[in-house]
């Protein structure tokens, strides 16, 4: 399973994809671009079926706003992998990985 560090135009910390490992999906988050260039609140959840992220729309950002993101690696495990407990989630240059 691989997550995207960017999801629908919006940038994946590790503290929400911690999120994602302890509880399945993350808090409302603001910064997610729709192509009509509006942004948007949304959660992002695991598909546990088709094991893939899931962002789900809380609506249209009022001020749109959003963090300023952190593009540094962290090599250190984030966590257990969803698909095998035995693997650890890590950080790469372009997504967050099962080892």
């Amino acid at each position: 399973m691989r997550f995207w560090k960017d999801t629908s135009g919006r940038y994946l910390d590790s503290g929400a994809v911690r999120a994602l490992l302890a509880f399945g999906q993350t808090p409302i988050l603001d910064g997610f671009t729709a192509r009509n260039g509006r942004t948007y609140r949304a959660h992002i959840e695991i598909n546990r079926e088709e094991w893939k992220l899931k962002v789900r729309s809380a609506g249209w950002d009022g001020d749109s706003a959003s963090d300023i993101p952190e593009y540094e690696v962290n090599t250190e495990p984030l966590g257990p992998c969803p698909m095998d407990p035995s693997h650890k989630v890590i950080e790469t240059a372009t997504e967050y990985t099962c080892e």
